[in-house]
């Protein structure tokens, strides 16, 4: 953890105890208005402890649409960090995905369900604020009614009580004695069109690094393996790849660098072009394969087939269960960028592989070039196979040029 951090963290728990001092004497009480601004900014939590209303001066009325909210932000919340945290499990070991923004829809997911406990009290006509005072035993809310009638507490002008009933009247407090719930239904809304409209990760198309911006970065992988193909795809000791003239490949035009000790061999399976890998290291291969669609694509058709498209969905899911999936850009070509994990029986063993696939569209076909690491060790950790050899599938698909 940075400087930075330390100081963000410190001034983040400072300005919420102080929202937290402020939420004292209302119905949100001090333990919620601080954990509502420790989770959604301590702006946020100032204002929707300043938009609920002194224990004292207007305890909170019974309301099962409150409640309702309250069950439904409380649940919207869980769903939320749970989803958060189940990507942010999956994707911790991979370094092609940013984890940052999770931890935002975690903090989100929280935040709800701490404003949702709120709506839930305020709609039994409960305070927070007055079930913790010291000097007050937990009760019910038409007491303070009776300690106000007493002379207890200074009545309030214009706060009226009915004889039945802990309301206020409504002629006098208006639509503002729900204001809590507006807000609360408002920031319900705005999740799910966070959550709907955007990715958890990342929601931009991702540009894929050519070959010659590598030479200026910081290579961070250890692996032996890997460091060698990386210092021949950099230094020029390398073979170029060709689907020109190659039957399965359906006219295209299109070629791909890799390492010079690589074998190279045709695909036997009907869309498989090619099979590639190096014999002294069965644990990683790259396959190419192409299907023919007929169709002669404009740029924006191939953005909208990328959105869209059940054929790309139909061939990620078919490959196993998907842990990643975005759009891209190889050298300016719409493309579309998915990894999966998944297991395959061969004759008396049982291989796991993890697979980053980079899908473009090149004179009427689709393409995919599929970068694998597998094991037939249910002792190997394939998140971390990946991440040794990430750098240099990145090259390999940075160097895809287009004829």
């Amino acid at each position: 953890m940075s400087n930075l951090d330390v100081i963000y963290y410190s001034l983040l728990v400072l300005f919420s105890m102080l929202v937290g001092v402020f939420g004292y004497n209302r119905n949100i009480g001090s333990l919620l208005a601080f954990c509502i601004s420790i989770f959604m900014t301590p702006v946020i939590g100032f204002i929707i402890t300043l938009w609920t209303n002194n224990y004292r001066v207007k305890p909170p009325s019974s309301s099962t649409f409150v409640r309702v909210v309250g069950v439904l932000l409380v649940f919207i919340g869980i769903l939320i960090a749970s989803v958060s945290l189940y990507f942010l499990n999956q994707y911790s070991n991979s370094e092609i995905v940013n984890t940052y923004p999770s931890f935002i829809y975690i903090k989100l997911g929280a935040g709800l369900f701490f404003l949702g406990l709120f709506n839930i009290e305020n709609g039994k006509g409960q305070s927070l604020a007055y079930l913790a005072s010291k000097d007050i035993q937990q009760t019910d809310f038409h007491d303070i009614k009776e300690e106000t009638e007493a002379g207890t507490i200074q009545p309030v002008p214009n706060i009226q009580y009915k004889d039945n009933d802990k309301k206020a009247d409504k002629s006098k407090t208006g639509w503002m004695g729900n204001k809590i719930m507006v807000l609360s239904i408002t920031l319900a809304i705005c999740s799910y069109f966070i959550i709907d409209h955007f990715d958890f990760f990342n929601s931009s198309v991702m540009e894929i690094d050519n070959l010659d911006s590598w030479r200026n970065k910081e290579i961070l992988t250890k692996d032996e393996k890997s460091l060698s193909y990386i210092s021949q795809m950099l230094n020029g000791n390398t073979q170029t790849i060709s689907v020109k003239g190659v039957p399965k490949a359906n006219n295209g035009d299109w070629s791909f660098i890799i390492p010079n000790n690589w074998k190279v061999y045709y695909g036997d399976q009907p869309h498989v072009i090619f099979k590639m890998g190096d014999t002294s290291n069965p644990n990683v291969a790259i396959v190419i394969s192409g299907n023919n669609l007929n169709y002669d694509f404009k740029d924006e058709d191939i953005n909208d087939f990328f959105s869209s498209n059940e054929l790309v969905q139909e061939i990620v899911r078919s490959r196993g269960i998907s842990l990643f999936e975005n759009k891209i850009l190889i050298n300016g070509i719409p493309g579309y960028m998915a990894e999966t994990a998944f297991t395959h029986s061969q004759f008396d063993q049982e291989l796991k592989i993890r697979t980053l696939t980079y899908f473009f569209i090149d004179n009427k076909s689709l393409f995919n070039l599929s970068c694998s690491v597998v094991t037939d060790d249910v002792e190997d950790n394939l998140s971390l196979k990946m991440k040794e050899n990430i750098e240099f599938f990145r090259m390999v698909a940075g160097s895809v040029s287009f004829e």
